[in-house]
């Protein structure tokens, strides 16, 4: 089972007459499976900022409108490609060498 959450995003103070302008999307995959385990892939997102015709004030904004921004931007292929990645993590571990 996959879930995504925005972590938190960067702005703009002040942007073209409009304040707290989201510029990148710092979001997370979780990936669980019974049996198994879970591991947390982390990664960002830049957004747009050229058209603002349809700006959303900071505080109008939730987390499945900034999330709807990042699975516009990555769409359904690379949606899919960040749970694999999300998904791997669990068969990567660190090692030392020996000398």
């Amino acid at each position: 089972m996959y879930t995504w959450k925005i972590e938190n995003v960067k702005v703009y103070k002040n942007y073209d007459d409009h304040t707290d302008v989201i510029y990148l999307v710092n979001y997370s995959v979780d990936y669980a499976e019974a049996g198994v385990g879970g591991a947390t892939l982390y990664d960002k997102q830049e957004v747009s900022v050229s058209d603002l015709s349809d700006f959303t004030p900071f505080d109008d904004l939730t987390d499945a409108i900034v999330l709807g921004w990042v699975e516009n931007a990555l769409g359904t292929e690379g949606m899919a490609q960040k749970e694999t990645d999300a998904r791997n993590i669990l068969n990567v571990e660190t090692k030392q060498l020996n000398g």
